[in-house]
């Protein structure tokens, strides 16, 4: 009887270290800092750009995190369409602040960032065909 009780007693706690989600999620006001800082460091951004750019980041990732909410509920297309418009939206605001040369660098920035994301999603892509193949 010991026995049967401490296999269940590792099995429980097993299963709820698995549970657990490994990183706390971030709020858009954490978000938008960490975008920010990266921004000012490749654009070199004045400290009224930081903060300008910081406001619209926040305002634009709590538009995403409640058209998130709702597109699990719901229709994802719809959301990912909408995503999208509030994430443009929210580009061209940027641009707004930026002087012309950090224009140039930060179309530069948005599409490498893109590139990036394809590559990641890509390649987990890849690997399971791969696995699935073998």
């Amino acid at each position: 009887m010991k026995r049967v009780i401490l296999v269940l007693a590792v099995a429980l706690s097993t299963i709820s270290v698995f549970a657990q989600d490994g990183k706390p999620k971030k709020n858009a006001e954490q978000r938008a800092t960490i975008y920010v800082k990266e921004l000012t460091t490749e654009l070199n951004l004045t400290a009224d750009q930081s903060s300008k750019i910081k406001a619209v980041q926040i305002e634009s990732l709590t538009k995403l995190d409640t058209l998130k909410a709702k597109a699990s509920a719901g229709d994802k297309k719809a959301g990912k369409k909408e995503a999208k418009a509030t994430t443009e939206a929210a580009n061209a605001s940027i641009k707004a602040i930026l002087t012309d040369e950090q224009k140039v660098k930060f179309d530069a920035w948005v599409e490498a960032k893109k590139e990036k994301m394809k590559n990641k999603e890509g390649g987990k892509g890849k690997g399971k065909k791969e696995e699935k193949e073998n």
